[in-house]
């Protein structure tokens, strides 16, 4: 649900000043930097970081004040609420704004596909510099060069997965797995 009236946002990555994502966001709505409490753990996803909330860190990062149409268009970008989840936090001074955190499910999948497996970070990485070329086609409206950085992305997919090959477990052998019980919904994001 995307609030009627403005709302403040704490971002932290690839959607602060100076960084890949940051033309979402209209630079006359950024209020001030910002710290969130030392409650989260930040961790980086390849080219992109992820806070998720438990751990002792204070995250850094900017405050912006947004309109629905600009939250809606963060909400794609996050993936929300699948990927990341767009919550309440509090800042180190006390103020409440929204935030996106990396989804449990999320987690659960980035652990269950390898990450910290040795070459995950780096064919990571790889994915999420070809993917962000993209965005940059994207933006000079040139179909051409769009098809061929999604091509391009594509044969990254096609590097990481011949190579993190998953295995299809049944709800029995997941929950002795992992210690917790399968929920069909939850990875499906329904």
């Amino acid at each position: 649900m995307i609030p009627a009236t403005r709302t403040r946002v704490f971002v932290y990555g690839t959607l602060r000043r100076g960084e890949p994502n940051h033309h979402l966001l209209d630079a006359r709505m950024l209020l001030r930097a910002g710290r969130t409490e030392p409650r989260f753990t930040l961790v980086s996803l390849g080219a992109f970081p992820a806070m998720i909330d438990g751990g002792e860190t204070a995250v850094v990062g900017e405050v912006y004040d947004v309109d629905a149409v600009t939250l809606a268009a963060l909400d794609r970008l996050e993936g929300h609420p699948r990927f990341y989840r767009r919550r309440p936090i509090r800042l180190a001074d006390g103020d409440e704004v929204l935030a996106y955190l990396l989804s449990p499910s999320m987690q659960q999948q980035c652990e269950h596909m390898g990450a910290g497996a040795e070459g995950f970070t780096e064919l990571a990485l790889d994915f999420h510099r070809r993917a962000d070329t993209i965005g940059v086609a994207a933006r000079t409206e040139d179909v051409a060069a769009v098809l061929r950085a999604t091509s391009n992305t594509l044969q990254a997919c096609t590097s990481c997965h011949a190579t993190y090959r998953q295995e299809v477990v049944d709800a029995a052998t997941w929950q002795a797995r992992t210690g917790s019980a399968h929920d069909p919904a939850m990875m499906h994001g329904h």
